[in-house]
């Protein structure tokens, strides 16, 4: 995935029409450009699915922390 904006619900309807489209095929890389909520509110769903982040590394800790907080995305 490019991309993975705004947050769960988003996330979990995008995620349900990939596998409806694209059945047996695990979505295993997430491409993301930069921090922005509308660029990058679902990482957390999608990591849950499995998903590894593909990011820059001067932007890596940024989203380790962020990966350890809680709370709604």
């Amino acid at each position: 995935m490019i991309e993975v904006p705004l947050g769960e619900a988003r996330s979990l309807a995008v995620i349900a029409e990939v596998k409806k489209q694209i059945p047996n095929k695990p979505i295993r890389y997430l491409i993301n450009i930069h921090h922005h909520f509308d660029h990058s509110g679902g990482l957390r769903t999608y990591v849950d699915e499995g998903g590894t982040m593909v990011t820059h590394q001067m932007k890596a800790d940024l989203y380790k922390a962020a990966g350890k907080t809680t709370g709604s995305n």
